[in-house]
């Protein structure tokens, strides 16, 4: 069943392909990030944007051979702690503009989120 989201708020299309076309390249990890950092933040579509976000890196990395778990807990953490941080240096939890896809790559942004490497 194809989601079209809801009639006042429908599937922002002009989001994803801007998204999609942005997207880096090279590392898995970066594009990983990437794509879990501004589904979250642009909000393409009405509803479940953090799972949709986490679901889809999810499915990337597997179909790219890594292995990616954690549990309901820790999925629950992450969000709570993307909101704080949202919040903190955008100062809303609305959706950002695409705009958002042109920063600065800036390490330090994001404090208290880390990628571990279980090896």
């Amino acid at each position: 069943m194809e989601y079209g989201g809801y009639s006042d708020y429908p599937i922002r299309h002009d989001k994803i392909e801007a998204i999609i076309t942005n997207a880096p390249k090279d590392d898995l990890l970066d594009i990983a990030a990437y794509y879990l950092k501004n589904i979250i933040l642009l909000q393409p579509f009405a509803d479940a944007n953090h799972r949709t976000a986490l679901n889809a890196v999810e499915l990337f990395l597997i179909k790219n051979g890594l292995q990616f778990d954690y549990t309901a807990e820790e999925s629950e953490i992450l969000q709570e702690t993307i909101y704080r941080i949202r919040s903190r240096i955008y100062g809303t939890y609305e959706e950002g503009p695409v705009s958002h896809l042109f920063e600065v790559k800036n390490e330090n942004a994001y404090p208290g989120i880390s990628a571990v490497n279980s090896g």
